[in-house]
This record gives C-alpha cells, structure tokens and sequence, in this order.
C-alpha cells in the first residue's frame, strides 16, 4: 500500500463516513484487504485490531489467529519495549502520520521466529473515545538482499584487483567466496588455460590441519614439479561444466560423482574430499576470453542451507568476475614466462655467440699485427681482416645493445653515478666518432659553456647515450654536413647536452615513438637495430634526467638530455 493509499485511509477514517466504532467496516476492509503490502490497525493498547491479506503472508499468521493479540508477537523479542514507546511518542509527537522514508529500518518476526528486515509507514486518528493506529509494512528482505549482493561483489572486485599473479589471484578468487558463498571452494584451472592441471582449495577455517595441508600440497605440485597429474576421463564432470558454460549443481544424493572427480595432485586432494562433509556443491564454469579457463566447486556443508536460486545467480555473477580476473592473471603469467625465456635465450645468445666473436677480433688483430704477407697481397688481405674485424665489432656491439635492453625492461638497469665535469664527456664521445664522421667528410664540433657546474654521471653510460645521439646524427647527416655537440646550462639545478644534425628532420607522427624498442622512422634510411635512442632514454631515466628531441622535417634535429648537477 503507497503512501496516498495510507493519507486517504486517514481521511476515511476522519471522515467516519464508513467507520464503525469498533472495526473498520466491511467496505474499506475489502480495498485494504487486496494490497501486496501488510496492513495492520491496532488500538491504544497495541493490540491487533486489522490484519489485511498481504499481512497474512508476509507474517505467516491467519487474520483468525492474530486478531486480538499484542503487536509484540509481530515484533523481535529485543524491540518489543523500544516499540511501544515509539508507538506512544508518536501519538503525543502532534504529527497524523510518518511516511516509509521518515522512518529507520525495522524489523518483523515471521510466525516461524525468522526475523526480517521492514520498511513501515504509520498514521494514527481518533474514532469515538478510541485511538486507532493504522500501519502499512512492507517486506524489505529482497531490496536489502540485492544491496548486500552488490556492495559484496563491489567488494569482491576492489580485492581481486589487488593482485595481478595468478596463483595470489586463485587463492583470493578463493577465498573471497567463503562464508557468502560456500564453505569449501575449489578452483580448477584445466589445459588448454594453463600447460597442466592446476588446484586451489581453501576452507572458511583455515586453522583445520586438512586445509592447510591441501593447500600447501597444491601449491607444492604446481611450483615445484615439472608436470601435474593429466586431464583424463575421471575429471569429465569438471570439463562438462567447464565446455557447457553452464553451472551445475549437485544435491547430496549426487555427490558421489563428484566426490570421484579428479583434481590436480590426487592423493591430496582426494583425502580432503572425504573430510569436507559436503552437503550440496555448486559447479560454475570459469569462461573469459573466449575460452574456458576452468571450473569453480562451491561446497556447502551438509549443516548448512543448500543453494537456492539467488544464491545460484549471485555466484555466476561472482564466476564472471573471478574468470576475468583469473584470466588477467593467467595472461600476465604467460608473459612474464616469455619474458623468462626471453631473457634466458639472450643469456645464452650472449653467453655462447660473444666468444667466438671475440675470438675473430682478437685473431685479426693479431694477424693485421704480426702476418708476413706477400707484398703484392697486403692491401687485398689488409684489407679484408679490417672488415672482418669491424663485422666483429658490429656484432658484439648488438649483443651489448640487447643486454641492455634487457636489462632496461626488467627493472634491472643501474647506474653509478659520480661528479664528472661536461666538458670531459663531450670530449670522450666526440673523439670516439671522429674517425668514422671524417670518412665521409663530416666535421663533429664541439661547443661547451664556461664555467658549467660537474654533473652527476656514469661516465661510461653518459658516453654511451651522447654516442648514440653522434652516431644517429652522422647515419642521417648528408655528406660534409657538420655536427655540434653542446653543453650548457639548464635551469639552476641542471646541465643540457646535446647533439645538433643537419639531416632530413623526424616527421610529427613519427616523433611521439622515437624512444620506443626497435622503432625506426618510416621516412628515414632503415639500418641498424632500432635500439640506439631506447638505450639513451633507458640511461636518462636511470639518472633521473630529462630526454628528448627538437625536429623538423627537412631542418635537422636536435637530440638532448639534461642531467642535474653534483
């Protein structure tokens, strides 16, 4: 019944048009009688004068059996009291009547005992010498279930996003189900989601030897051996639900099937079935990006109520959430697994390819040293022991390069820095590029300001980037075309060093990836690994310092980092 239903029930009643008085009358029964809300008149002394239909279910009680009686038996035995005194506050407060959202949540007790949450709206008036009390209660349990559900999913998903590792993600995917959901949750990742069978159990007390000891068994089997127990026909039930994307949910009588289901390392986990007094087992498909992942087991124990149909649909809604986040997890797993094995390839390239290298450069050095050549043969062999020492030079170069590059994605990239004066770094990396700029008639200047302040650098590392910027500006300059390497001030704190060209320029779409892995500009020459520039930005960042460029298209660039001073 609405509030206006309620006002016009109170102007009736003023009205006494229809009022006998000691009931209502027949006719305005009958219209409060078909409304879904309870609508219950008592008197001055709380006792049950009216008892519509809609209060018959949602009290459980018959009109024939409650009319009479106190409105305590309405009521949780610890709000009788605090009740009865509202009722009276409320006649002497002045006011007719209080409307739903004038008042607090309260509570109803059903014939059974089982409270209930309500919402009430209630109006007083005077017939004859009697005060009769007029309340409109409405059953508040499913509003209020859905508002727990959803603030516990919010929830849900603000602790699931604190871990991004999967086995972190399945224990608290887990976890986050027990008391709401379960009593025993078992996820279940199954190939092709992962190379091999993976388990995860967890119990609502953690301090049961059973739990703890699974768990560790689980985790024990995934990290440290090489393979799992495989997927064979004795888990069809989990891949079933896992394919059909549809949950299944087994009743007690059915979970002898379930209880034969094979998970991960058997022996563990097949003794900890038996110990779970499973009553009823909820099995949900964990299916995120367009493949299934695996199953979750929702175990209830036999104490406990089996699942009902909300429960159902609040846990696929948990199962969505959860198969994202695992697949989050899983994805990033895979790629710090690539990562891995990258960096282990590399290890080995570097490792096994330097040496014999090393040993090409060092063995043509010695022959360019010590041969006893042919006069007329010389230039010829002289000639070809240089290139193959510079294709030497080249490659272990490339090896330093991915080295680095490595180093720079993981994390592991370090630097020692140290007082060192400017002018010191622009003179070592321009007499390193001297000879190879002069080959094709290019002059590299160097300009330096007075009395600029030392920097904090890795000499070594320093030399490398402002080395990487000459080498950039002499593939792109045209021939006799100069370079200036610069340092100056920058700000009070800092001291810019820069390499100006007189090339081509870096057009505006290009320039925002100029720093990026392996990126070339698409209007430049293609050569080299594309790793110079990412390098020299890895080593600004390591420094605290600043990188960038200053370019036009078809007026050079200008290619600089500002380091802070000592």
């Amino acid at each position: 019944m609405t509030d206006e239903s309620l006002r016009s029930l109170q102007e009736m009643a003023d009205a006494r048009a229809l009022l006998d008085p000691a009931l209502l009358p027949t006719a305005l029964a009958s219209i409060v009688d078909i409304a879904a809300d309870a609508v219950v008149v008592i008197d001055d002394d709380q006792r049950i004068r009216f008892f519509n239909r809609g209060a018959e279910q949602i009290f459980g009680w018959r009109a024939s059996e409650i009319l009479g009686q106190p409105l305590d038996v309405l009521l949780p035995e610890p709000a009788r009291g605090a009740h009865r005194g509202h009722v009276q506050g409320f006649a002497g407060a002045g006011s007719q009547a209080r409307r739903m959202a004038d008042r607090r949540r309260i509570s109803g007790r059903r014939r059974n005992g089982e409270e209930f949450p309500a919402e009430a709206s209630i109006a007083h008036t005077q017939v004859g010498d009697r005060r009769l009390y007029a309340v409109v209660l409405r059953d508040a349990t499913e509003r209020y279930r859905i508002e727990s559900e959803q603030r516990w999913l919010v929830q849900s998903s603000r602790v699931l996003a604190n871990s991004i590792e999967l086995w972190p993600s399945m224990s608290g995917v887990a976890h986050r189900t027990i008391p709401t959901l379960s009593d025993w949750t078992i996820i279940e990742l199954l190939p092709p989601a992962l190379t091999r069978a993976a388990v995860l159990i967890a119990h609502r007390d953690p301090s049961r030897d059973d739990a703890r000891e699974l768990l560790s068994e689980a985790l024990r089997h995934a990290r440290e051996n090489a393979t799992l127990a495989p997927v064979t026909s004795s888990t069809a039930l989990a891949l079933q639900v896992a394919s059909s994307g549809e949950p299944t949910l087994l009743g007690f009588e059915q979970l002898p099937e379930w209880r034969n289901t094979s998970f991960g390392p058997p022996e563990a986990v097949a003794a900890a079935i038996e110990r779970l007094d499973a009553g009823s087992v909820l099995l949900l498909p964990l299916y995120a990006g367009g493949h299934a992942l695996g199953v979750m087991h929702l175990v209830r124990a036999r104490m406990r109520k089996p699942f009902s149909a909300d429960d159902v649909a609040l846990a696929e809604r948990y199962a969505a959430l959860a198969a994202l986040t695992l697949d989050n997890a899983r994805l990033y797993d895979d790629a710090r697994t690539a990562i891995r094995d990258r960096d282990d390839l590399l290890a080995i390239v570097s490792h096994d390819l330097r040496n014999p290298v090393n040993a090409v450069s060092m063995l043509t050095g010695a022959l360019l040293r010590d041969a006893d050549l042919d006069a007329d043969q010389v230039p010829v062999r002289v000639e070809q022991l240089e290139a193959l020492r510079g294709a030497a030079r080249q490659a272990n170069g490339l090896i330093s390069d991915l080295q680095d590059v490595s180093r720079i994605e993981t994390g592991r990239f370090r630097v020692d820095p140290i007082p060192v004066d400017p002018a010191e770094l622009v003179h070592e990396a321009v007499e390193l590029f001297a000879p190879i700029a002069g080959e094709r008639g290019i002059v590299v200047e160097s300009a330096v300001a007075r009395d600029l302040p030392r920097v904090l650098a890795d000499r070594r590392r320093i030399t490398q980037l402002l080395a990487n910027f000459i080498a950039n500006a002499i593939k792109f300059s045209p021939d006799e075309a100069p370079i200036l390497v610069r340092a100056e001030r920058a700000g009070a704190t800092g001291v810019r060093f820069s390499v100006v060209d007189q090339g081509p320029g870096v057009a505006p779409d290009d320039r925002p990836r100029l720093f990026e892995r392996y990126f070339q500009a698409t209007r430049m020459l293609r050569s080299g690994s594309g790793l110079g520039l990412f390098i020299a930005k890895g080593i600004a960042d390591a420094h605290d310092g600043e990188i960038g460029v200053d370019t036009e298209p078809g007026a050079g660039s200008t290619f600089w980092v500002t380091l802070r001073s000592a």
